[in-house]
């Protein structure tokens, strides 16, 4: 994935959430490995809802 694509998705995921500009400093704030944990953290947090969206879909559909 590219870098772009990765900021952009991140800042979506941020946008979403509803973060506070006063949040995103402090995010901005943390030094590399910290932006790295927070950004792998929200990463695998958005994978998991993703895949548990397509489990219920799969679920409604074979209850039809």
């Amino acid at each position: 994935m590219g870098l772009l694509k990765e900021q952009i998705e991140l800042l979506t995921l941020v946008r979403d959430a509803k973060i506070t500009s006063a949040q995103l400093r402090a995010l901005l704030g943390l030094d590399e490995d910290g932006r790295k944990a927070v950004a792998d953290a929200i990463a695998r947090t958005a994978r998991a809802e993703a895949e548990r969206l397509v489990r219920e879909q799969g679920e409604e559909r074979s209850n039809r």
